[in-house]
């Protein structure tokens, strides 16, 4: 087993309760599914531009660029 198989499967099981959690609040609040959608699409690109940048900062001053980055952040 590599680690990056372990991480993902972290994540996954991370993941799995909070979606669980935020749906149910969606319905807590009676959001439609369209709703639901739009607000998920929205979150989804936010956290990819989030780890997006965060990879563009964690990189050193004189190695910097966006090409990097996005190879950093599509291979992580």
């Amino acid at each position: 087993m590599n680690k990056p198989f372990i991480k993902n499967i972290l994540n996954v099981i991370i993941a799995i309760p909070i979606v669980a959690i935020v749906f149910l609040i969606f319905l807590k609040l009676k959001f439609s599914v369209s709703e639901m959608k739009l607000t998920v699409i929205i979150v989804i690109i936010f956290v990819m531009i989030g780890t997006f940048w965060i990879q563009y900062f964690k990189m050193p001053k004189n190695e910097r660029s966006f090409g990097a980055a996005f190879n950093a952040w599509f291979n992580s």
